[in-house]
């Protein structure tokens, strides 16, 4: 039993989440392509829960938080002695602003972000 649960790992996991007991008639009837087809889809839902649950902390996932961080860097730019002002705007004035001279950000390498 040993040989087969370290040689067949997908099998051991199989059994375990279906409470199937080892050497039983439905263990024999199981095939060992669909036990691994159903690992696999397994393992690429948790992948996509875990994104899902990254993304869901602000609404970006790491990567997007990593991008945004190296784009809005404001700790450096306050740094450099510039004074910190707070400005209010109405909706009205905020859907008139012009954003379009950030559509070419680069970073510090001269690559567009």
């Amino acid at each position: 039993m040993m040989w087969w649960t370290s040689s067949f790992p997908i099998d051991r996991w199989w059994r375990k989440k279906h409470e199937v007991a080892f050497g039983s008639k439905e263990h024999f009837s199981s095939s060992r392509i669909d036990m691994t087809l159903e690992y696999v889809e397994d393992k690429i839902f948790e992948e996509i829960s875990k994104k899902s649950e990254e993304e869901s902390k602000d609404g970006f996932t790491e990567e997007e938080d990593n991008l945004l961080n190296k784009v809005t860097n404001t700790e450096s730019f306050w740094k450099k002695g510039v004074e910190r002002k707070e400005v209010k705007l109405t909706e009205e004035e905020f859907d008139k602003l012009d954003l379009s001279q950030f559509d070419d950000i680069k970073d510090g390498s001269g690559e567009e972000v």
